[in-house]
């Protein structure tokens, strides 16, 4: 979300765009990793790190933090714009302005959010304290410290549990909103609304009443999500759940947005790792067919893990999806997909739907997760309805 800017700066410069004056550091001093702390936690940055712009502002990957605080994360590709959401909070930034707005309010900022080796980066002060954080400079670790309660845990990316609200997806229609906030309906129900510990009321009944992957396995039965969050009930809480859609908006959010100018070896091995370090015989070569067929793709994807169904011994997360293919000189293997049985691609078209993800939950005990990714038979090809977009 691997080849990154590091962040080589000092101490002093790192101090001064917080706000802080140092003590100890000069600027003889060995520049060091900027270290960000959420809560007296470390957030990891795998391959996107934070740097310090030449305003002398922190920058970091807008995901990694945003949604470690419960937020939802929107990049719209075609006007640049990432929106950052939690519940009474609505944060938009273009990259490159100097501006942003804040519950719609316009608000100036002393530096702008960029794009680099397809990273949005934004200003860590500002998108922390805007949320509700607050931010301080731990001068002698190098390290930023953010403080953030979220007593109603009402956001999408990983928020702070309580003990009022332990997380678990099986208890949480009773509270009349889901994990995240969203309010539940009972009625206008889909067909299968059994299937569901409860129905979303922003989410169409089609979404909901699409075909399942098919049964081809006796001895792995179908089980619906009803049946999976009360067997597995600690796989079925909040903070894991987040983990499965940030890891499948990573894996789409590679697939859908590859651009011929711009792409690099370097996004096989994230595609890879995504996959759990196994490199599919198909993937092998896709960079540079996407220079030489000159392929420009955009899109993006929104995972509802409170959509997770098992079949044929295979967990399956349902995932909108969104994208189009803007370029490509020969309509062949436009798309990476386990099948290459071309999705449907025709240049120009904005394509909407739905499509089943294929998950690997590894557990300890039966019940702990302790690794996950997106199998490499993940396809838009089958277990989908995708349709050009109406409006």
């Amino acid at each position: 979300m691997k080849k990154w800017m590091l962040p080589l700066t000092t101490l002093t410069a790192t101090a001064v765009l917080l706000g802080v004056t140092p003590t100890t550091a000069t600027l003889a001093d060995t520049p060091q990793e900027i270290k960000v702390l959420m809560n007296n936690k470390v957030i990891a940055f795998p391959d996107a790190k934070p740097f310090v712009d030449e305003n002398d502002r922190t920058m970091v990957p807008v995901r990694f933090v945003a949604e470690s605080m419960g937020a939802t994360v929107d990049w719209m590709p075609n006007t640049q714009f990432v929106v950052i959401k939690l519940p009474g909070k609505d944060i938009r930034m273009r990259v490159g302005e100097t501006k942003a707005s804040v519950n719609g309010a316009s608000v100036m900022l002393d530096t702008k959010s960029v794009m680099t080796n397809d990273r949005t980066y934004v200003p860590l002060r500002f998108v922390s304290e805007n949320l509700g954080a607050d931010v301080k400079w731990d001068a002698p670790n190098n390290a930023v410290l953010i403080t953030y309660k979220n007593p109603t845990n009402n956001g999408g990316g990983g928020g702070i549990p309580t003990p009022a609200d332990p997380g678990y997806l099986i208890d949480a229609a009773a509270k009349g909103t889901d994990l995240w906030g969203r309010p539940v309906r009972t009625t206008n129900l889909p067909k299968n609304a059994a299937d569901f510990p409860y129905i979303l009321q922003d989410v169409p009944n089609e979404m909901y009443e699409m075909q399942y992957a098919k049964n081809v396995l006796e001895d792995r039965p179908f089980e619906s999500t009803k049946q999976l969050s009360n067997e597995f009930k600690e796989v079925f809480r909040k903070e894991e759940l987040d983990k499965w859609d940030a890891l499948i908006r990573k894996f789409y959010g590679l697939v859908l947005n590859v651009d011929c100018h711009t792409i690099t070896n370097d996004w096989e091995n994230q595609i890879a790792e995504a996959h759990g370090g196994l490199k599919p015989f198909n993937l092998h070569g896709y960079v540079d067919w996407v220079k030489s067929n000159q392929i420009q793709i955009q899109g993006s994807v929104e995972p509802e893990s409170t959509m997770t169904y098992s079949q044929n011994g295979m967990w399956y997360v349902r995932t909108k999806i969104k994208y189009q293919v803007l370029h490509y000189n020969e309509k062949k293997k436009v798309l990476y997909d386990a099948l290459y049985n071309l999705p449907p691609c025709e240049m120009g078209v904005l394509y909407t739907g739905y499509v089943d993800v294929p998950i690997y939950v590894g557990l300890m005990d039966d019940k702990t997760p302790y690794t996950r990714f997106v199998d490499h038979n993940a396809t838009l090809q089958e277990h989908s309805w995708i349709v050009p977009a109406t409006n």
